[in-house]
């Protein structure tokens, strides 16, 4: 056993240890893994050389939801690795905030509660938020509404977003434009909407959507246990969305009754696009979700197609969760989520002379354009359907 393998055991042990469950630290350990392969010196460097590294290598990934979990299981890794946190949490109820921020606060939980549906655990968090930039911005509780200034949540905006991950900053973003609207309706209209979109670590642009090459997608596939019901569901789950081009929530919203066996169709309802669609269900697709329904047995409380294994209806997230554990088993590093399938179905129909209005009818699309958002076209397709420059002869 080399010296890296001997480090990931021990940090297996101390995520077991640590109250994680077998699978969580399996797909931490296979992170772990890939991370140390393609960068060994963290593994000698000091602390702040090796969460620069960790920092570097988490910037390299695919900047979607599927780079959440590697993120997270460096970061630990780090922790493990100096016994440590990684960052030093600042929690908003240790916080002693000034009778002016606290009137502040208590003003803008009563403009929450009167503008918009918002659930009372949202309300809550959001006031946590906009607790902390206060006391940032005026650490020593002088607090004056008017004082606030676009500077002030530029500057907090940029320095918190630099050291969260893009969950947290889009969590952030959403909380400060929260409070940006408060002050526009109390009239303070000098700080724009956007001054928290605009801001922050700069993303790098794809010429192309990230998506599963074939033979990733069969790895995934492969990965998976058929023996058992979860393996023969998420095969099935990973066909409807690799073959037919759904979307997670699309496939978490499945009931029996949306498959037709006599047709060898299915259908999409409550879909994001708001309008039911009707798929031809292809041989090996069908094949799969019949084998996993009769696996599954008969539940009489619900109607779903998919179950997780607490036999209740599956949730989007857990779709999402179970695919990257396949892609972690697959040892496909550069997994850019569920979507990544849906755009290899996208890509494939293209390179296969499928119009665009009909890629778009088979993904839900109510745009053209976001459609071709998703494709990869070859360059021989791109010829052949690129029109001949005027004057020039046809060949």
């Amino acid at each position: 056993m080399d010296r890296i393998q001997e480090h990931l055991e021990e940090f297996y042990v101390h995520l077991l240890q640590n109250g994680y469950s077998p699978t969580a630290c399996k797909n931490y350990r296979f992170r772990a893994s890939t991370f140390l392969r393609r960068c060994p010196e963290a593994l000698e460097a000091d602390e702040p050389e090796a969460r620069e590294i960790v920092e570097g290598y988490i910037a390299e990934l695919p900047r979607n939801t599927a780079s959440t979990i590697p993120a997270a299981a460096v970061r630990r890794w780090w922790a493990f690795r100096f016994r440590k946190p990684y960052r030093d949490r600042i929690v908003p109820s240790a916080l002693e905030a000034s009778e002016a921020i606290e009137a502040e606060l208590a003003e803008f939980e009563g403009y929450l509660a009167a503008h918009g549906n918002i659930k009372a655990e949202t309300i809550r968090n959001r006031v946590a938020s906009v607790k902390l930039f206060l006391c940032a911005t005026f650490p020593d509780g002088t607090f004056e509404r008017r004082a606030i200034t676009l500077k002030d949540v530029v500057d907090y905006h940029t320095a918190s977003a630099t050291a969260e991950g893009a969950t947290m900053r889009a969590l952030q973003s959403s909380d400060l434009r929260s409070y940006i609207r408060f002050l526009r309706w109390n009239g303070i209209d000098d700080i724009p909407l956007d001054a928290v979109s605009l801001n922050g670590p700069t993303r790098r642009s794809h010429t192309v959507p990230g998506r599963l090459s074939e033979e990733e997608y069969e790895a995934l596939l492969a990965s998976c246990d058929t023996g058992t019901e979860r393996g023969a569901r998420d095969v099935a789950m990973a066909l409807c969305m690799g073959n037919l081009g759904m979307r997670a929530c699309d496939v978490a919203r499945l009931t029996l009754d949306d498959v037709a066996w006599a047709a060898g169709t299915i259908t999409v309802r409550e879909s994001k696009s708001k309008t039911a669609r009707t798929l031809p269900l292809d041989e090996r697709t069908g094949a799969a979700i019949e084998r996993y329904v009769l696996m599954r047995g008969k539940c009489d409380s619900t109607r779903s197609l998919f179950l997780n294994t607490a036999g209740s209806p599956i949730r989007s997230c857990q779709v999402q969760t179970a695919m990257s554990l396949a892609a972690g088993r697959a040892g496909i590093e550069a997994y850019h989520g569920t979507h990544g399938l849906r755009r290899m179905v996208a890509t494939n129909m293209a390179n296969a002379g499928v119009d665009a209005k009909t890629i778009a009818d088979v993904l839900g699309h109510e745009r053209i354009d976001t459609t071709m958002g998703y494709v990869r076209v070859s360059l021989p397709n791109l010829r052949k359907a690129a029109a001949h420059w005027p004057g020039e002869a046809e060949s």
